[in-house]
């Protein structure tokens, strides 16, 4: 007799309250998910405006200091001092211009075979940069040119060059 009273396991009670309250959780973990996913992509806008700000920035910046760098390297260019041959004064003027402008960290002077005439960091005096593009695109096209990010050969740490042809130097 106890046999005929028994209900199959998803008929009874129990089976059906528990699945009752399984339904009622389900949609709100759904919600929950929704709102974390809504919540994540909101955050991923507000990083990625963040970002496009600063990359702004950043651009704007560069393009002072893009414009200062040639400003700067113009008047060397003209200066006397840079192309009259003499090492010491090469090299003085160097010294001078890294002490007034710390902002830089390398001054230097490339003669027209590409070795390193005069320049405010010492392992790099005498150093051939003839292969280097920036060297061989502001000689060809004889206009101020700027590197893409490099990692220097002297120092290993990473460069953007400026340069600026010399007209008429020895």
């Amino acid at each position: 007799m106890a046999n005929s009273l028994t209900v199959p396991f998803w008929q009874s009670l129990r089976t059906r309250i528990v699945l009752l309250v399984l339904l009622g959780a389900v949609p709100s973990l759904v919600g929950l998910s929704v709102a974390h996913y809504q919540g994540y992509q909101r955050t991923v806008r507000e990083q990625a405006h963040s970002l496009r700000m600063q990359l702004d920035h950043a651009l704007m910046r560069m393009e002072g200091v893009t414009a200062s760098a040639h400003d700067l390297l113009e008047a060397m260019a003209g200066d006397i001092a840079v192309h009259g041959g003499d090492a010491a004064r090469c090299q003085a003027y160097v010294d001078n211009l890294r002490a007034r402008l710390p902002q830089y960290q390398i001054f230097g002077f490339i003669d027209r075979r590409g070795r390193m005439a005069c320049t405010s960091v010492a392992e790099a005096a005498g150093k051939d940069f003839s292969d280097q593009g920036y060297f061989r695109e502001a000689l060809a096209q004889m206009r101020f040119t700027v590197s893409g990010m490099i990692r220097g050969r002297v120092t290993n740490t990473a460069h953007l060059v400026f340069a600026q042809p010399v007209i008429n130097a020895a």
